[in-house]
């Protein structure tokens, strides 16, 4: 998870840990069981953008030695049309929509993934 492994890194206690790499020791204690599935829950928010981009680059990469499936919870739709293979859109715990990568966010049917699509403030009202 291209964190330090020294001393004295090692002996620090969680909230002496950065954000990225707090999440870095998340996902490092998931990974170590091995799992066929990951769920990544907003695994990059709150990070700043480069950290971000190093982690999901990271899981990536993982994912694509080790095999495993992720389920990839995010509210950035720009974010998942660069990372999944499928998305689905819920609203209100259902799926409204759902379909390949470059069908859904690129040409939404559903009114609610279009709100999705204009921005973040727009779902607010819906």
């Amino acid at each position: 998870m291209q964190l330090p492994s020294d001393e004295d890194f090692l002996r620090r206690r969680c909230f002496m840990l950065s954000g990225g790499q707090r999440r870095r020791v998340a996902v490092a204690r998931a990974l170590v069981m091995r799992p066929k599935l990951l769920i990544a829950d907003e695994i990059n928010a709150m990070l700043a953008p480069s950290t971000a981009a190093n982690m999901l680059r990271l899981l990536k990469g993982l994912q694509n030695s080790r095999g495993f499936a992720m389920l990839f919870v995010t509210h950035d739709l720009a974010l998942a049309r660069k990372i999944a293979d499928r998305v689905y859109v819920m609203r209100r715990g259902r799926i409204v929509e759902h379909g390949p990568t470059e069908d859904v966010p690129g040409a939404p049917k559903e009114e609610y993934t279009k709100l999705l699509m204009s921005g973040p403030g727009a779902v607010r009202s819906a």
